[in-house]
């Protein structure tokens, strides 16, 4: 009965999933979605802003690079928003997944889609040269008249992470871990005035083991400890005592 639970994951796996998949998933493909300008790119992958063409829906598409690698991380993130959908409380704090399709048959991975609720993310605002201010109109509609940058970042920083801590403590609740969560990952949902938290191609589910090797990890230099990263990954093990 502890937490992420037996009992819990026996009725997500065997009547939630099931369910979520017949009554969220939306019917898309190739010819459904027409991508436009790329959101961003990294390592792995593209962001795309598409619009669904039966709806007229503005959504986000995502797809896999051809490089090592890009299927899997590709595949593992579309196993966690299928996840994060089937938990409503975690969900909210996280980007609304729609569903994916195959661009040809036989992918690799699929395409991902998510409806477009903004493209601005943390990192864009704090990297602005108004910053803290257009953090506060993002978050409260207003810039602060105050003069003390210290008081104002503070209270800034405490309106993301109270949303961001909670969303994080309902994955866990749920056994899944994000081990990627920095500013550029936070997009500002502007209807909501709030971050939302995305790109899961790293969680691990700590439930099933999905995604989950003890022995690696995935990581981002600038936001990991200095030991993960500077310590030969050979170095022995210390003898037992």
């Amino acid at each position: 009965t502890g937490r992420p639970g037996v009992f819990a994951g026996a009725f997500d796996a065997y009547v939630a999933a099931p369910l979520d998949k017949v009554l969220s998933d939306r019917a898309f493909d190739a010819a459904s979605v027409r991508l436009g300008g790329r959101l961003g790119d990294g390592s792995f992958g593209q962001v795309f802003a598409a619009t669904e063409l039966a709806t007229e829906r503005d959504v986000v598409v995502k797809q896999a690079k051809s490089v090592q690698g890009a299927a899997q991380l590709q595949n593992a993130e579309e196993y966690m928003n299928r996840r994060v959908r089937r938990a409503p409380l975690a969900a909210i704090g996280c980007a609304k997944y729609l569903g994916s399709y195959d661009v040809v048959e036989g992918a690799a991975s699929p395409s991902l889609v998510w409806a477009r609720e903004g493209e601005v993310t943390l990192e864009d605002l704090i990297n602005a040269r108004d910053y803290p201010g257009c953090l506060e109109e993002a978050l409260y509609g207003a810039v602060s008249d105050s003069d003390d940058f210290a008081r104002r970042t503070s209270r800034a920083a405490k309106c993301v992470l109270r949303r961001l801590l909670f969303t994080l403590s309902q994955l866990h609740d749920i056994g899944v871990v994000h081990r990627d969560v920095k500013p550029a990952n936070l997009v500002l949902a502007e209807d909501e005035a709030a971050f939302k938290l995305v790109d899961f191609g790293a969680a691990a589910d700590l439930r099933t083991g999905y995604n989950y090797e003890p022995e690696q990890g995935l990581l981002d230099p600038f936001f990991s400890p200095p030991e993960t990263f500077i310590r030969p990954a050979g170095i022995p093990a210390p003898p037992p005592r």
